[in-house]
């Protein structure tokens, strides 16, 4: 059998459908990778923005460009079936398999080269690689179908070519309708939006889960535009051309930022990393990928205030007063979210929230726990991006120093005019109450913290590091170490 001439047409087909496995060691890498940005502003090409939409469907994509396993699986069957029916049946689906994705890959770019001025720039080296590699596929479709000529009862090769035929037809309309849709649709021709078309998402910032569907694109291209960081190449393109460089990321949002064609389209958005703000941007285009890694970007605005309010609840129940005596003119016990670079501070009502603040940084971080300016302290966290417990309380005077269970407690000196003091965080939550609990004047404020070292190093994603916040009456305005646990 090996020594006939069909065994080694079938062979050497097989052989060139399982040498493309070794392709990036062989091909230019940046051949491979999505080329829309070649130019500095590419003119709509539609035949490519239906390419990336047609193979960039999972389900197309989890069917398509399995020559290497379809193809020996043909073969296979062919061994002892050979003249046989099933032999013939099995040669001509794969060539139908293969002959098929190369004919719609062939319209997409006839269709841009032929029909729309400017694409072969904006196809650039994909356009000659996809054309090369579609010829090199036909060859073990051609040698496939020189192998099984002849082969089958007559009436069963002309059902299976009718068949063949029918099913090319139907992918073929259906290509032809897409790309047709896409030329009658106006909605995004232009160079950019009406900005007053993007107020609800620059403005409001509408969530995705309260977009409505035929909205999304228009909200990402608002967002994009609008997102800091973008380089300003990107932010002039085309509408169409955002939305098909936007759908290109969307296709490798499940891969690390460290993969070379992920990393290419990074780097051409001017982004880092998969970072939140890219993200807010994407989810409008592939929310099934965004909400993977972000599921709260899927949420409305609704279901994000619940779900904030009832992680805050779970956080919270992992934290208790740690002093019950004496009782607090005022007081409460949360787990307070601390954002990049940690911290928190207590501000008097009549000054912006957060000025003096750097004055008493220097103090906070030479002490290791707060420092104040005039009427403004600062108290320093170990963890950034993650919660502390923490309990406040204010009192009508100077309650006794508790140092047992504290690694650190010191005490620093601010002034209230207005006779309100508040506590804010970095990400502006404010949840406490007023400490100034004897009006306005001058106060001392007492802060206690433990677990720092250990909070550092823990995973749970629960509250480890615990502050106790005292603030009562005191004229001095002294920064003083009240106790430093031994080590």
């Amino acid at each position: 059998m090996w020594r006939t001439r069909r065994f080694w047409l079938w062979a050497t087909a097989t052989i060139l459908c399982l040498l493309p496995l070794t392709i990036s060691w062989w091909i230019p890498q940046e051949w491979l990778y999505f080329n829309v940005l070649s130019s500095g502003e590419p003119p709509p090409c539609l035949g490519l923005e239906a390419r990336d939409a047609v193979w960039g469907n999972p389900i197309v994509s989890a069917v398509a460009g399995w020559d290497s396993v379809v193809v020996p699986a043909a073969f296979a069957v062919w061994l002892p079936a050979r003249e046989r029916r099933a032999g013939w049946v099995a040669g001509a689906l794969a060539v139908a398999y293969i002959t098929v994705q190369v004919a719609i890959d062939a319209a997409f770019i006839a269709f841009d080269l032929l029909l729309s001025e400017g694409c072969g720039q904006t196809w650039g080296p994909l356009a000659a690689w996809s054309i090369g590699f579609g010829l090199y596929r036909l060859l073990a479709a051609l040698l496939i179908m020189i192998a099984i000529r002849g082969g089958g009862p007559r009436s069963a090769r002309a059902r299976a070519t009718r068949r063949v035929l029918v099913v090319t037809a139907v992918i073929a309309a259906l290509v032809i309708a897409a790309v047709t849709d896409q030329r009658q649709d106006t909605r995004f021709t232009g160079r950019a939006v009406d900005a007053e078309e993007c107020y609800d998402w620059t403005v409001v910032h509408r969530a995705y889960g309260d977009t409505a569907p035929k909205d999304r694109e228009l909200a990402f291209l608002c967002m994009a535009r609008d997102a800091t960081g973008y380089v300003g190449r990107l932010i002039r393109l085309p509408d169409r051309e955002l939305l098909t460089y936007g759908r290109a990321l969307c296709g490798v949002a499940h891969l690390p930022s460290t993969d070379p064609m992920t990393r290419k389209l990074l780097d051409q958005a001017g982004a880092d990393d998969w970072s939140h703000s890219l993200m807010s941007v994407l989810v409008f285009l592939c929310p099934d990928a965004v909400g993977r890694t972000w599921p709260e970007l899927v949420l409305s605005e609704a279901e994000g205030v619940q779900r904030e309010k009832d992680y805050q609840t779970k956080q919270t129940s992992y934290c208790t007063d740690p002093r019950a005596r004496p009782r607090a003119r005022r007081q409460a016990t949360t787990a307070l979210f601390v954002s990049e670079g940690g911290g928190y501070g207590i501000t008097d009502a009549g000054v912006e929230a957060g000025e003096g603040v750097t004055a008493g940084l220097e103090t906070a971080f030479d002490n290791g726990v707060v420092g104040a300016y005039d009427d403004s302290a600062t108290i320093r966290t170990e963890v950034e991006n993650s919660s502390v417990c923490l309990t406040v309380k204010a009192y009508t005077q100077a309650p006794p120093i508790a140092t047992r269970g504290w690694d650190r407690i010191v005490e620093t000196g601010i002034r209230s005019p207005s006779g309100e003091l508040n506590l804010w965080s970095w990400d502006g939550s404010e949840p406490l109450p007023n400490l100034a609990a004897a009006g306005p004047g001058r106060y001392r404020i007492r802060v206690s913290v433990r677990n720092q070292e250990k909070a550092d190093l823990d995973t749970s994603g629960r509250p480890v590091e615990e502050h106790l916040v005292e603030v009562f009456p005191g004229r001095s305005t002294r920064t003083v170490t009240r106790h430093r646990a031994e080590r």
